[in-house]
């Protein structure tokens, strides 16, 4: 958690999926007073195998926040032939 988007790609190699959105936040400046601020959110998938647990990054702002398990993997070959 922490690292940059770039420090996960170097250490996890590409993920099998990404999509990204903008979150829009209120920030209350004091009693009167707020603003907007936009967050961008990513959440890359990683596929590991059919044995293994799909990994699911969340980054905000490009920085990693969380880190989910999905379920069971796939296999990427098996995949490709059914195209």
């Amino acid at each position: 958690l922490g690292d940059s988007a770039g420090e996960v790609t170097m250490k996890c190699g590409k993920p099998a999926w990404k999509e990204a959105r903008e979150e829009v936040l209120r920030e209350k400046l004091d009693e009167t007073k707020e603003r907007k601020v936009f967050v961008t959110v990513e959440e890359w998938t990683y596929n590991f195998g059919p044995d293994k647990f799909i990994r699911i990054f969340t980054f905000r702002n490009g920085k990693l926040v969380d880190i989910r398990t999905g379920g069971y993997g796939y296999d990427e070959m098996k995949k490709d032939e059914k195209r």
